[in-house]
């Protein structure tokens, strides 16, 4: 029944992926806006705070490409494995 379970995960991710892009960016958002915050806390003026956060932070498209990727990958992986495993039983 584990093979169950993760295609029903499966298909739950690739049904909501709109909805986990967007709590993926959000999160990032508020990463980078803790991070000016707290440089600007520091003494920078606001507009230099954001630029060293987002330069401290790193590209974030290509970081949520990534977690797009980890995301279905493991899945897909994990699917693979407990279904192959299942019909060689």
């Amino acid at each position: 029944m584990r093979w169950l379970n993760e295609l029903r995960r499966r298909m739950h991710f690739s049904m909501h992926t709109a909805r986990y892009d967007q709590d993926l960016a959000e999160e990032m958002r508020l990463h980078l806006e803790l991070r000016a915050a707290e440089k600007e806390a520091d003494g920078l003026p606001a507009a230099a705070a954001r630029a060293a956060a987002q330069r401290q932070f790193g590209n974030t498209t290509r970081l949520h490409e990534q977690g797009r990727d980890a995301r279905a990958g493991r899945c897909s992986t994990r699917c693979n494995r407990i279904c192959g495993t299942a019909s060689d039983r």
